[in-house]
């Protein structure tokens, strides 16, 4: 398994068709024998491409400009997260 994690860093690049070359063929090797990293392949795989064929979401006007200014108030609370907004107050119009 310690092999897998090594490979694991290279997911995302070889999904993407981004890996080079010895590292496709080597990602490859591992995968004939892992049928772990080979479904978790198969699985991001089938996720990119639901991402990919997701509708675009018509947004109203001032939705960039909420969102921003949403984002400026939750981020001068000491409570916020990391990012500067708490997602569970997350709630304005599309």
């Amino acid at each position: 398994m310690s092999l897998c994690h090594k490979y694991e860093k290279w997911f995302s690049d070889y999904i993407e068709h981004d890996l080079d070359q010895r590292r496709s063929d080597e990602l490859q090797t591992h995968l004939q024998t892992c049928s772990s990293c080979r479904l978790r392949i198969q699985n991001l795989s089938f996720l990119q491409s639901s991402l990919h064929n997701l509708k675009t979401i018509k947004t109203s006007p001032e939705f960039n400009f909420l969102l921003h200014a949403r984002i400026r108030r939750q981020s001068k609370k000491p409570w916020a997260g990391t990012f500067g907004w708490s997602i569970f107050d997350l709630n304005w119009r599309l």
